[in-house]
C-alpha cells in the first residue's frame, strides 16, 4: 500500500493502532495472554484507585454498555476485578488485580522501549519534532480552534 497518498489522520490512526498491536504482542509473550487491544480504552483510563464503570464510560468517550462488556472481559482474563462502591452502595467500582497491576508496569516498560524504537526508526531530531508537532496539534485542537473560534 502507499502509505504516502493517504490522509494525515489515518495515518496517525494506523500508527497508533500498529503502536498499540505491538504493546498487546510483547504482553502477549510476557505471559498476559489474555490482552487484547481494544483492553487498553479502560485501561488508559482506569485510575490506580479503580472507578466506577458510568466514570470510566465518560473517562473514555464510550456507552456504559461498551464498558460493562470490556469490563467483563477484563475481568475474566483476571486483570480486574469488581467491589462494591463504598460511596455508592448501588455501584460497583473496577479496580486493578495483582495480576492487572503488573500488566500496567510492564506496559510501562515496554511503552518506553516502543517509544526507544520510533526514535531509533525516525532519528532522534525527527521524533522530537513528531512529538512537538503532535502536542502542537493538540493544543490547538484542545483550544477550541477546531470549532472556528
Amino acid at each position: 500500500m502507499d502509505f504516502s497518498i493517504q490522509p494525515t489522520a489515518r495515518l496517525m490512526l494506523w500508527a497508533f493502532r500498529s503502536f498499540e498491536e505491538q504493546l498487546t504482542q510483547r504482553l502477549q509473550e510476557k505471559g498476559f495472554s489474555g490482552v487484547k487491544p481494544s483492553h487498553f480504552n479502560i485501561l488508559r483510563h482506569l485510575d490506580a484507585d479503580g472507578m466506577r464503570q458510568i466514570d470510566l464510560a465518560v473517562d473514555a468517550g464510550i456507552t456504559k454498555q461498551a464498558v460493562g462488556k470490556m469490563v467483563a472481559e477484563l475481568v475474566q482474563a483476571g486483570f480486574v476485578e469488581l467491589v462494591n462502591d463504598v460511596t455508592d452502595g448501588r455501584a460497583k467500582r473496577v479496580i486493578y488485580t495483582a495480576t492487572g497491576k503488573s500488566l500496567i508496569n510492564e506496559s510501562v516498560s515496554i511503552v518506553k522501549s516502543l517509544e526507544k524504537e520510533m526514535s531509533e526508526v525516525l532519528g532522534i531530531e525527527d521524533y522530537a519534532t513528531l512529538r512537538t508537532s503532535l502536542v502542537e496539534l493538540l493544543n490547538y485542537y484542545q483550544s477550541g480552534q477546531d470549532q472556528g473560534e
